[in-house]
């Protein structure tokens, strides 16, 4: 039988601050380079060149927590999921923050990799 799990207990924490999202995710993605050459008998063939993890949370807005992001700055972020976490340093590439009537205040701020990450 599968296994699901729920996002219930996911934590995101910026610099040790858990930022009490209400959603996160994050893509794994590397860049190969085109090695294919008349020796592969047709077959591409390819080597990774670099690695990268990208991805965004989502919150309601605490100044306490939220005011200090700011995108361009390099974070320390650990996403924790059931049974693991992934973490390591990280840019802000955005950080977004709406103001609606008749709701709360909401950001999402993006990220992107900045060396190795620790993903399990």
């Amino acid at each position: 039988m599968a296994v699901a799990y729920t996002g219930n207990n996911g934590t995101v924490t910026v610099d040790g601050t858990n930022m009490c999202v209400t959603q996160f995710q994050f893509t794994k993605t590397n860049t190969d380079e085109d090695t294919t050459s008349t020796c592969d008998a047709g077959w591409d063939d390819q080597i990774v060149t670099s690695r990268n993890i990208q991805g965004s949370f989502s919150y309601h807005y605490d100044p306490d927590k939220h005011e200090g992001l700011m995108a361009g700055e390099t974070v320390t972020l650990v996403l924790t999921l059931p049974g693991g976490t992934a973490s390591g340093p990280a840019t802000l590439t955005s950080v977004q923050v709406t103001s609606q009537v008749k709701q709360t205040v909401k950001g999402v701020a993006n990220f992107k990799s900045k060396g190795p990450w620790t993903i399990g």
